[in-house]
């Protein structure tokens, strides 16, 4: 069941992917210097969260989870100038929280869909910062219950109630050369349900509370626009000084005047 639904999302990125690409490659503008363009993302995740036991007033911090797999996005970028612009788009985000408890580690980790709305704002043509918020839609959950290094249980769902629907968060980065970027990401909406009620009419969540806090590395390539290092452009219209006036006239109508010679006897 994991590795069918694992297969289907990769063929699926693929082929959004795919499509992105086509549509780059027949995107065509008349302006020299794109405003709009595309991009793709792809992240290296660590999330932490600072999970509360509300039924025994305690404090816990998660064990730090690291993830590549499926942390990806398309962006659509607008810049209203060098300095300003904002980005929206889809996210897929591996969202989770590891914690032990009483010697088990219970790993629980959701997909979620996102939309981020952000700004831009630094010289978008080297290092910018940037900052937005994101609302997510969990579709996919999975739990695994480990005892050393002993999986005893796991399982998985979908549109599963075990967490909320839609959870929220606000980001803040920096870009460096459109292309690496650092954000961390913390969610102010609890990763359980509390009000979650399992067949046997316990609810296991009802004393938990864990907002994940992602630090982020990633990579952001853009798609409909050729990247630009430099700002200067050379006009042939003008003359350097170091080039003498003669050799950017026309041959047919450049005539150097006569030399004279001191020597030669005035006529």
């Amino acid at each position: 069941m994991i590795i069918s639904w694992q297969r289907f999302f990769c063929t699926g990125i693929l082929f959004f992917v795919t499509f992105l690409s086509t549509q780059a490659q027949e995107h065509t503008t008349s302006r020299s210097d794109k405003r709009d363009y595309w991009s793709l993302t792809t992240e290296f995740q660590l999330s932490l969260a600072d999970v509360h036991h509300t039924d025994e007033g305690t404090k816990s911090l998660s064990i730090p989870r690291l993830t590549w797999i499926l942390n990806a996005g398309a962006h659509y970028h607008h810049e209203f100038n060098d300095n300003f612009g904002l980005f929206t788009g889809v996210n897929i985000t591996n969202l989770g929280v590891i914690i032990r408890e009483d010697g088990v580690k219970h790993k629980r980790r959701i997909y979620t869909a996102g939309i981020p709305l952000a700004f831009e704002l630094g010289s978008l043509r080297w290092a910018n910062f940037f900052a937005g918020v994101q609302v997510d839609w969990a579709f996919q959950y999975q739990e695994k219950l480990k005892i050393g290094d002993s999986v005893r249980s796991k399982f998985g769902e979908w549109w599963s109630n075990r967490t909320p629907r839609v959870l929220g968060s606000w980001f803040i980065g920096a870009r460096f050369f459109h292309v690496a970027y650092f954000k961390i990401q913390p969610y102010f909406t609890n990763f359980f349900n509390r009000n979650y009620t399992d067949p046997t009419g316990a609810k296991p969540y009802a004393n938990r509370i864990a907002r994940p806090v992602l630090l982020i590395f990633g990579f952001d390539i853009p798609l409909t626009r050729t990247i630009s290092l430099s700002r200067k452009i050379v006009h042939l219209t003008k003359r350097p000084p170091c080039i003498p006036p003669y050799i950017l006239t026309s041959p047919t109508t450049y005539s150097p005047s006569p030399s004279i010679d001191p020597t030669s006897s005035t006529p």
